[in-house]
């Protein structure tokens, strides 16, 4: 079947399993679980039906079983949170900008953050996968962010690995706001920004990029 028909027959079925309850024997087997609607897999998936989910069948769905949120939360929402925070709120000029970044895993399964440290180093390693988004001073838009630090990690480190987040569980990382390069740069005043962690990974199908509410700090 081509692509766009498939699509086509999910965003129908989707339509029908809000209106009314489908048997789960009537969608398609990568979305034939028990509480999730086509749109949830669709989401789920990170649109990777085509070529892995829509073709890959039982098996698919039994993997992804173990990451369905519970019945208590909607089917279209994935639990998994990125936090954002400056500690302290309030820093002098010239400091550092500690940034707080906390990914919880509300999933029924662990995620994957990939990453080649958890706190900041002279290779900016901390900042693979990590984007600080929407930076505005004093409230003044457009946004003032011109981009991010390069990576540059030692030559005896043959790549990043895995960090781990189970079930119920949380990662915290913790990076400086001034290896991002913003209009002006760093001076005084009032900046909002939001966290982003790309590429959280599910299984080998899936990954997530997950971002932040709003956060303040102030520069005095």
């Amino acid at each position: 079947m081509p692509e766009d028909d498939r699509l086509g027959d999910i965003e129908a079925a989707d339509k029908q399993l809000v209106a009314a309850s489908v048997p789960a024997a009537k969608l398609p087997r990568c979305c034939a679980a028990a509480g999730i609607t086509m749109r949830a897999c669709v989401v789920a998936c990170s649109l990777a039906l085509v070529s892995g989910c829509a073709t890959s069948g039982s098996t698919h769905v039994a993997d992804r079983r173990a990451l369905l949120p519970s019945a208590t939360q909607s089917p279209r929402e994935i639990p998994v949170f990125v936090e954002g925070r400056a500690q302290p709120v309030v820093i002098p000029a010239g400091e550092p900008l500690p940034v707080m970044i906390t990914v919880s895993n509300g999933l029924h399964a662990s995620i994957y953050h990939v990453t080649f440290a958890l706190e900041p180093n002279e290779s900016n390693g901390e900042t693979l996968n990590i984007e600080l988004l929407d930076i505005t001073r004093n409230g003044v838009y457009p946004c003032i962010h011109l981009f991010g630090p390069s990576i540059r990690p030692p030559r005896q480190i043959s790549g990043p690995g895995a960090r781990e987040i189970k079930p119920g569980q949380s990662l915290l990382i913790v990076t400086d706001a001034r290896k991002w390069t913003v209009s002006g740069g760093w001076t005084p005043g009032h900046y909002s920004l939001r966290a982003a962690v790309r590429g959280l990974i599910l299984d080998q199908h899936c990954t997530l990029d997950v971002t932040s509410d709003p956060f303040e700090f102030e520069i005095r």
